[in-house]
């Protein structure tokens, strides 16, 4: 059905494809009732439902867990930026709406591929776990990062996070082809897609064509001086403070007392098996030679037909292949080498000698590779990393340790604080007070912030310390008056309205019908204006790029032009510009040729990375999702929320 189905979608389109999978989910399912039935047999509670298929609570949990770890490493990571990183990343919603929402949109999808009929058989699921691809890159929310050692699964590693995560292998099979049968049904939505040739070339001109270019600039320092202060009323000034009131919002600070405890003081003892054992699960920290393979690369440029045929080649007639590839050139490689990612990781791929990738675009253009021999990794006995390893394992049973005793110590200091004043004191914790504290993204300033009240305690570790933290004071924020605040408010309306003013002139130059940028700012009844123009440029001209910018002249947006008498403004910080495209060079019908394989393959990238989450947007359209919001919190551990 599915090699039927998948010629059917290479001549369709995505709503074909997505029509077909919402009829496809009005019928009836076996794998889907065989699925229900082993949800009703374990008895489990689900957190909600989507297309009857549910989500327990033990699912939700260990995804809402994976979130807020990520959200905590990001913002340890990032400090002051974190909040934008979060942004970009769409992570700036609660952990719990981001797992729940993960879990609908995996559910919606694997409802289709039940209702579709999609088989993975366990033949597949064993390819695949020892696929690094695919395990570093789909495996992400079923196992941690510590399972995956080189792009391959530890066996070992992963039975005990297994045990230790309840979950049984069957389950775990049970996740993979789950996650195998959503990859397939997406895979069928992008092998619709359509990349027109115009579309290859337009790339191409803004790429590859170079072009010149007039430039025309407005300084806002001239419409600054047009703006008279004394005649911007308290109508205006208030109508500004009350429409940007939170940019002038002070932050809450707080206040806490600080004691830290260091690993030294907290008479932690290793044992040598305990030594052992941490030896055993961070081998791979202590590689004496990194595992090595050895391919033969055979080239073809950017002539992707070339490799395909060779490809083909490689599957009839073997030995005529080998004859190719002799003289093809030999490359050794480590994991670690980054300089053509792609390269190296097809190169890893290949699990035994002899061993024949399928074509691969890598820095080089397209290549096959040849596997000719793999050497393993090599690892450091523990007698000569003994120390290091006596001092990580130390570490990491204190904190273990303090995990414990930190949250301990806060509870019982409620019925009893002088057990809190022995425990600093049997622990020779070091006190230290921190003042008027902001919330900065740190982690010191999320836990002290995550305490309720004035008297509150709370622990956390940093680095390799632990930290109970009091909050001793809270300083709420507050948006100061107007009247405290009237100088600034009334520059910063000022600089509003003469940006309005620059912003309108730069629509009028725009606007014009015909002409040079000059001639159109005349047109347009604007005679103060800067203009110069470039010689042939195009988004390698890095010499040429800087010496614009060093003029403060913003380039970022010069290659979305690509033809001639094209043009678009911009407005920046301190002045208003517009670009118009004079002259380009001719299309170099060689150029284009060399590179059209390349430039589709990325444009078929780029709208296959937007189609992956449209497509799952339309599915959920049509989904019936139901929540139990109780359990959910519950779930989450945010009962008071």
């Amino acid at each position: 059905m599915i090699g039927s189905m998948r010629k059917n979608v290479q001549k369709g389109n995505l709503k074909l494809i997505i029509w077909f999978v919402l009829l496809a989910m009005a019928g009836s399912s076996i794998s889907l009732i065989y699925r229900m039935s082993q949800r009703s047999a374990t008895g489990a509670a689900d957190v909600a439902t989507v297309n009857g298929l549910g989500i327990s609570a033990l699912e939700f949990r260990r995804r809402f867990i994976q979130v807020d770890s990520v959200i905590s490493n990001i913002r340890r990571a990032y400090g002051p930026q974190a909040d934008l990183i979060l942004q970009l990343w769409h992570y700036d919603q609660k952990p719990e709406d981001i797992a729940l929402n993960d879990l609908i949109q995996e559910k919606v999808v694997q409802s289709a591929a039940d209702k579709l009929g999609i088989y993975v058989s366990p033949a597949y699921v064993e390819s695949k776990l020892n696929d690094p691809l695919f395990v570093r890159q789909s495996l992400g929310s079923v196992v941690p990062a510590q399972v995956v050692e080189n792009g391959t699964l530890n066996v070992t590693l992963l039975k005990t996070y297994l045990q230790r995560m309840g979950i049984s292998e069957t389950d775990f099979e049970t996740l993979v082809q789950d996650t195998l049968a959503r990859n397939l049904v997406q895979q069928l939505a992008q092998e619709s897609l359509y990349i027109p040739q115009m579309a290859v070339k337009e790339q191409y001109a803004k790429e590859y064509l170079k072009k010149k270019f007039g430039l025309l600039s407005l300084n806002l320092d001239d419409y600054l001086k047009k703006i008279d202060t004394s005649k911007i009323t308290e109508q205006e000034l208030t109508a500004f403070y009350d429409a940007h009131k939170e940019q002038y919002r002070v932050p809450e600070k707080r206040t806490a007392q600080l004691w830290s405890f260091d690993p030294a003081q907290y008479d932690v003892v290793v044992t040598q098996k305990e030594l052992q054992e941490y030896y055993d699960a961070h081998v791979s920290d202590y590689i004496d030679r990194q595992e090595e393979v050895t391919v033969k690369v055979l080239s073809f440029k950017e002539d992707k037909n070339k490799a395909n045929e060779a490809a083909q080649r490689a599957s009839k007639n073997a030995k005529e292949f080998d004859a190719q590839v002799a003289s093809a050139q030999t490359l050794t490689l480590q994991r670690s080498d980054v300089k053509d990612r792609a390269l190296t990781n097809a190169a890893f791929a290949l699990a035994q000698t002899g061993d024949v990738s399928p074509v691969v675009y890598t820095k080089q253009g397209f290549v096959i590779l040849k596997l000719v021999n793999r050497k393993p990794a090599t690892y450091k006995p523990l007698s000569s990393v003994k120390e290091d390893i006596k001092k990580k394992a130390t570490l990491d049973a204190f904190k273990r340790s303090f995990s414990v005793d930190g949250q301990r110590i806060i509870n019982q200091a409620y019925d009893a604080p002088e057990l809190f004043s022995k425990f600093i004191e049997s622990k020779k914790a070091q006190k230290s007070t921190i003042e008027n504290i902001a919330q900065d993204g740190t982690l010191k300033s999320q836990k002290i912030f995550g305490v309720a009240q004035e008297g509150g305690r709370v622990f956390y570790q940093e680095k390799d310390k632990g930290y109970i933290a009091e909050l001793t004071k809270i300083t709420p924020s507050f948006i100061p008056n107007l009247a405290d605040i009237k100088q600034r408010v009334l520059e910063e309306t000022k600089t509003e309205q003469a940006r309005d003013l620059l912003e309108q002139d730069l629509k009028k130059i725009v606007a014009q019908k015909e002409g040079s940028l000059q001639e159109r700012a005349k047109a347009a009844g604007i005679s103060k204006v800067q203009f110069e123009t470039t010689d042939f440029i195009n988004s390698k001209s890095q010499d040429a790029l800087k010496k614009l910018e060093d003029k403060h002249i913003p380039t970022s947006k010069l290659s979305i032009l690509s033809r001639k008498g094209a043009m678009l403004y911009e407005l920046a910080d301190k002045a208003g510009f517009v670009y118009q495209v004079t002259e380009t060079e001719p299309l170099d019908e060689k150029q284009y040729a060399d590179t059209k394989a390349r430039i589709e393959q990325q444009l078929r990238q780029q709208a296959q990375d937007g189609l992956g989450q449209s497509f799952v947007d339309t599915l959920k359209t049509k989904a019936t999702v139901s929540v139990d919001q109780e359990l959910l919190k519950r779930a989450s551990g945010r009962t008071n929320n």
